[in-house]
């Protein structure tokens, strides 16, 4: 008995399988780069947070150093305690200015019978390394109306979007302070940010207390 031989052919995809398969690749592509982009974008969030939180943090630990060792203002010897507000030009955010003298500084003597006194003030202004707001302090070894010394300026905190100052007389909490004695608690709030992600901001607030001396 002879068997017939029989052929099979292999069948092919049809244009439309293929634009089919072309579409569900390229939506499980574009599905899996959104993704990626999505996880990328919330690294690099918390990671501008989490610097920002670490520099307010030194920041405000600079200010909160100096704010405890405050002297009283004595106009005679030109210690001063003296805060000013502002604002931003063009914005709403605050710009406070706070000047204080102060026994907390690192400055070491130079000369025979100096001691560790320093005039300090803190204030924003446009940094020279970024072009944007940043948190300035400048620092004097001697009182501030000692014209002859110039003192340095250091920055101490990038990108500041706000400083705000505020000063507690033990009954309320005052926009600027210009008394003659200390108040009894200072108030200072930052606000950074990266300035090109604004959803990446970070608002840190320290109250410092000053002890009666």
């Amino acid at each position: 008995m002879r068997r017939l031989a029989t052929t099979t052919h292999a069948r092919g995809l049809s244009l439309i399988e293929l634009l089919l398969a072309l579409i569900v690749t390229s939506l499980i592509i574009g599905a899996s780069y959104a993704a990626y982009l999505t996880a990328a974008r919330a690294w690099d969030s918390g990671r501008v947070q989490g610097r920002n939180t670490q520099i307010a943090r030194a920041a405000l630990d600079v200010i909160a150093r100096q704010v405890e060792a405050a002297l009283p203002p004595n106009s005679e010897t030109g210690v001063v305690f003296m805060g000013t507000s502002g604002v931003i030009e063009g914005t709403e955010q605050s710009a406070d200015r706070l000047m204080l003298s102060s026994t907390g500084s690192r400055y070491i003597p130079s000369r025979p019978g100096s001691t560790d006194l320093a005039a300090f003030e803190f204030y924003l202004d446009v940094s020279d390394k970024t072009g944007e707001p940043a948190l300035l302090m400048r620092r004097k070894p001697f009182a501030f109306d000692d014209e002859q010394i110039e003192g340095t300026i250091e920055e101490i905190a990038p990108n500041v979007a706000s400083f705000n100052v505020r000063y507690s007389d033990g009954v309320e909490f005052l926009d600027e302070w210009e008394e003659e004695t200390l108040p009894k608690a200072v108030r200072v709030d930052l606000v950074l940010y990266d300035f090109s992600a604004e959803e990446n901001a970070v608002a840190f607030g320290r109250l410092i207390e000053i002890k009666t001396r």
